[in-house]
């Protein structure tokens, strides 16, 4: 690999005396920085004086790829939200495909275009892609949520302020998504001699089990983590504002705290959920899932102990602090951080 300082960003496989370039499908009509600047790297190698090819693959599907990642993350969400119903026109190609075309014009004998579109075998849409990818996995059909175009405008700044780190929703992917992803498939199944791989076999069935584990973990933790800051949350507000004061203080009471002391309790106590609240989403971490391990337990014996007839109450408040526990220990296992 190869890269000038000096000229827009190219990167370049060497091929003897020329060079192949990865492009994408699609930079000649894109008007995204991504597209532009992919744009600049191929009319810049086109005023190199060597021979030089440019492959300019569709969406690329690979197991550890991120975007394939992204994209069966959403596969597996209970309920599929769908950009404008999902209607855009895509031909992913595999990383097989995109590897097999490289070697082959890696031969400086082979005759061909100094432009090669590479898509896949299966003309589809998002909706249909993501489909196919559930499926894959092992997940049942599930139902579809059309979002209208002028919403996903509206809220595409605001989204990529909250998850454009992770390739989600921004103002770029939403008009490279609008614009499409396809072309025709013939001239890449011509240089590879054989069939193109169709989007049902991207995902092997020795490779659906991890790749629905993963699709689990990666909105699991997440989806743990808000619900957790939202119990957090709910729990300081309404212990400061909701109940009368006389009836906090009185069930204060009868765990032995006093006067002073029990307004002393109540304040810190609700002052901690909310400083849990904020850590859960700010600074996630294993010590932070024993912290909340230990208050909750500590809350639940205090509780049991002090006011037994919430025990046996008819919806068991303290009984579903046990699923708050099984949620901290899941986070707690799979926390990388301390």
């Amino acid at each position: 690999m190869a890269r000038k300082r000096s000229s827009p960003p190219v990167w370049l496989l060497a091929r003897g005396e020329g060079v192949i370039h990865l492009s994408a499908l699609g930079v000649e009509d894109g008007s995204t920085p991504c597209f532009t600047s992919k744009q600049a790297s191929d009319q810049f190698l086109k005023s190199l004086p060597l021979e030089w090819r440019i492959v300019r693959p569709a969406l690329i599907y690979g197991m550890a790829g991120k975007s394939a990642q992204l994209f069966r993350l959403l596969a597996s969400l209970p309920l599929l939200p769908l950009p404008a119903g999902g209607q855009q026109p895509l031909r992913p190609t595999h990383i097989d495909d995109l590897c097999a075309a490289v070697a082959i014009l890696l031969d400086t004998r082979i005759p061909f275009g100094p432009c090669i579109d590479l898509v896949g075998a299966t003309e589809t849409t998002l909706r249909e892609m993501l489909a196919t990818y559930r499926d894959g996995m092992g997940f049942p059909p599930t139902r579809f949520i059309p979002l209208p175009a002028v919403l996903l405008e509206r809220l595409a700044p605001f989204t990529a302020l909250i998850a454009g780190g992770l390739g989600l929703l921004t103002p770029d992917t939403w008009k490279m998504l609008q614009a499409g992803n396809t072309a025709d498939a013939e001239p890449a199944a011509k240089l590879l001699g054989r069939q193109l791989r169709a989007l049902p076999t991207f995902i092997a069935p020795e490779e659906a089990r991890q790749a629905r584990l993963e699709a689990l973990v990666s909105w699991r933790g997440p989806l743990f983590r808000l619900t957790l800051a939202l119990i957090w949350l709910v729990g300081g507000i309404f212990s400061l504002f909701v109940p009368p004061m006389a009836d906090s203080r009185q069930l204060l009471a009868r765990t032995g705290l006093g006067g002073i002391w029990a307004l002393v309790a109540l304040y810190t106590a609700a002052g901690l959920d909310l400083v849990l609240s904020w850590a859960t989403l700010a600074t996630p971490g294993r010590r932070l899932w024993i912290l909340q391990l230990g208050i909750v337990s500590a809350y639940s014996l205090i509780v049991a102990v002090c006011l037994p007839e919430f025990l046996t109450h008819p919806f068991g408040p303290i009984l579903k602090n046990l699923s708050i526990l099984c949620l901290l220990v899941v986070l707690f296992a799979e926390e990388p951080r301390p």
